[in-house]
């Protein structure tokens, strides 16, 4: 069976220029390999000039798996349009888990729910040699009325809306060799050559403006699978590391193992933490294992703000983690999300002011609502959200201007323009920062 796994393009592109490696179709491809089913082709948009319609018609698949978000749909009409009528488009990701009737109005056969590693092996399974079964599988939504995959929709199944069973186990190996490595590995923030490679899938916390409250729970990857996915990316001369994890100092004991795998690779890498999760032993084992930045949480300098979104980490907490880091020579930089209900003229001066006092380097947002978010539903019942379509083009259009948000009025109580002069202020502020 031909595969072909498709990462759309995405509207919004990084201040560095860097391709980021889709570590969820990897995990596809490996699961889909384990279930053996190697024949797969890989094709990125964001690695073309083009969309990669094209490129995915010309790969002559027998199944399609696309993955979907925001500012990164998939074009589902133009697959449809020029793909063999038998031949399935299968949907995961973010935004097809949030939206499922969405992605199979627009064409999507199959919507896969959750991680959906595990979930389109089965598929791949099911339709060999039965092909009349791969509807069955359980965590997808399909339309049960259509009479031929390209029939209009209409009268959608969902079996499950849950991430099914624990995900692939993470060892990528076998699907590295399927992506232009080098592509991915360049512009990395260091100057070296830099690599995606995940410690967890998922995210144990319930912030009400992100994705991670409808993908389900949260998985470890295996040490061993760890340890072999980082010593295939040394092979191929990758020098520096992000571990992608949402809450990788969750658990002490995680850290520890992890670390130690960390330190034998010889590696420089960084990872993302809550501030409440920063103790001085976990500072010292992240020092002592090659770590030289960590990334905070801050969204806002106003706890109220911060407590009514993210359950209240809290300044202090903050300023405590960033005290305990910095005493171990490593570097931090927070996350902030302009625009959150409560926001204010004022409440943005204050967050402003605690980077500029804290000599902070931050990644700055506005807030946009994701589908299905308790945020999403709020503006919902404030009427401040357009039609669904246009809210998506809305996304997109901005992305692909690297506007700095998309203007949602009625969110907040601060102004658009004074939005936009705080992420204006926020990268002046951090080019300041390393120009020093």
């Amino acid at each position: 069976m031909r595969i072909t796994l498709y990462n759309p393009k995405t509207a919004y592109r990084s201040q560095a220029g860097i391709n980021n490696f889709p570590l969820g179709l990897a995990a596809v491809a490996a699961a889909s390999i384990d279930a053996g089913f190697p024949e797969i082709t890989i094709v990125d948009a964001n690695l073309l000039d083009g969309e990669g319609v094209i490129e995915v018609a010309s790969s002559q698949p027998d199944i399609v798996g696309a993955t979907s978000w925001l500012g990164a749909i998939p074009p589902l009409q133009e697959l449809r349009k020029i793909l063999p009528r038998n031949t399935p488009v299968v949907v995961g990701g973010p935004l097809a888990t949030a939206l499922p009737e969405y992605h199979l109005e627009e064409g999507a056969d199959l919507v896969v729910f959750g991680e959906g590693t595990a979930t389109f092996a089965e598929i791949l399974s099911s339709r060999n040699p039965n092909l009349s079964r791969w509807k069955a599988v359980p965590g997808t939504a399909y339309c049960c009325q259509a009479s031929s995959l390209t029939t209009p929709k209409e009268g959608m199944v969902r079996l499950t809306k849950v991430a099914v069973d624990q995900p692939h186990s993470g060892l990528l190996t076998a699907a590295y060799p399927l992506f232009d490595i080098d592509s991915y590995a360049k512009n990395w923030p260091s100057g070296k050559r830099g690599m995606l490679v995940a410690d967890q899938c998922g995210c144990r916390h319930r912030c009400s403006f992100c994705a991670g409250n409808y993908l389900g729970g949260t998985w470890e990857i295996g040490p061993s699978a760890l340890a072999q996915n980082i010593d295939y990316l040394k092979r191929e001369g990758i020098e520096s590391l992000y571990v992608a994890a949402a809450t990788f100092t969750d658990r002490p004991e995680h850290v520890l193992s992890t670390c130690h795998i960390l330190a034998e690779a010889e590696l420089e890498w960084f990872c993302e933490s809550r501030a409440d999760r920063i103790s001085a032993d976990i500072a010292a084992v992240l020092a002592g294992s090659g770590c030289y930045k960590v990334m905070l949480g801050l969204e806002s300098a106003s706890d109220e703000i911060t407590t009514r979104m993210s359950g209240g980490k809290g300044k202090e907490k903050l300023l405590r983690a960033i005290d305990l880091l910095r005493r171990h020579n490593l570097g931090v930089e927070v996350f902030v999300l302009f625009g959150l209900p409560g926001e204010t003229e004022t409440s943005i001066k204050d967050t402003i002011g605690f980077l500029e006092c804290n000599q902070l380097i931050a990644s700055p947002n506005v807030l946009f609502p994701i589908p299905t978010t308790p945020i999403w539903e709020m503006a919902k019942q404030k009427g401040v959200i357009p039609p669904l379509r246009e809210y998506l083009e809305r996304i997109n259009e901005y992305f692909r201007q690297n506007r700095a948000f998309v203007p949602m009025p009625g969110i907040c109580d601060a102004p658009d323009e004074a939005l936009t002069q705080a992420v204006e202020w926020v990268w002046a502020h951090n080019a300041r920062l390393k120009g020093k």
